[in-house]
């Protein structure tokens, strides 16, 4: 499940004006989603952990089914940086490989492209 928060967060003291939160929305523990990413550019943004007892998760990202990032996410570690190249793509999907912790992504941004 994907929501979006215009909440200010904190991840590893960092704070974030908004966030996305790829949690369990059920009792997966492969919890992924996709988005039509067609018409943007690129999208941006901060993966990381919001609570600090908890695990690591393994964060992949892929465009149009390929991988163009994996990161593992420890909540003692800070928020790593996302940039995502999407001009002429389908598809970006967002998957964690554990029911818990929820991924974080703070300040996500998609950039249309300039017609």
């Amino acid at each position: 499940m994907w929501a979006y928060a215009p909440d200010t967060i904190s991840l590893d003291g960092v704070m974030y004006e908004d966030y996305a939160e790829l949690s369990g929305g059920g009792c997966s523990s492969n919890d992924a989603v996709t988005f039509d990413i067609r018409g943007y550019d690129k999208f941006e943004g901060f993966a990381g952990i919001a609570q600090t007892d908890y695990r690591s998760v393994n964060l992949t990202v892929k465009v149009d089914g390929i991988v163009v990032a994996a990161h593992q996410l420890r909540s003692d570690r800070p928020a790593v940086s996302l940039t995502i190249e999407l001009a002429g793509h389908r598809t970006l999907t967002f998957h964690r490989d554990d029911y818990y912790p929820p991924v974080v992504i703070g300040q996500p941004r998609l950039t249309a492209l300039k017609l």
